[in-house]
This record gives C-alpha cells, structure tokens and sequence, in this order.
C-alpha cells in the first residue's frame, strides 16, 4: 500500500463503491447468489482502498470522527 498516493486510493475506494452500487442496482432477483457476490467482491475492493487511504493520509480519518455526538 502505497503511503504518498491518497488521491489513487480515493480514486480506487470511489470506483469500488460505484461498482457496488451499480451491481446492487442490477441485483434481479435479490438474493441471486451471482449478484451478491459481484456486490460483496467490489465492497471487498473498497475496504482494501480504504484501509490504504487511511495509511496514505492518517490525518484524514481519525478515531474521533467516527464518535456520536450526544446532545
């Protein structure tokens, strides 16, 4: 994983999920097993891309981002 490339990780996190959506969108019927694994390897994809984008850029995803605000 590269650490000076987070615009190549971005790229390749936002191609997964399009991929992802678009396999979702063309899921007939929804539990066809083709379908959801088209849909699961692109999420696998993406999870990949995104795991090096938070090496490539650790400022841009940190642990208090992810925290609930309470009102």
């Amino acid at each position: 994983m590269s650490r000076r490339r987070p615009a190549l990780w971005h790229g390749r996190l936002l191609d997964a999920l399009h991929e992802a959506l678009d396999a979702a969108d063309r899921l007939h019927p929804l539990d066809d097993p083709r379908g959801l694994v088209r849909i699961g390897n692109a999420l696998g994809r993406g999870g990949v891309a995104l795991k090096a984008l938070s090496a490539a850029a650790p400022d841009l995803l940190k642990p208090d981002d992810f925290k609930e605000e309470t009102t």
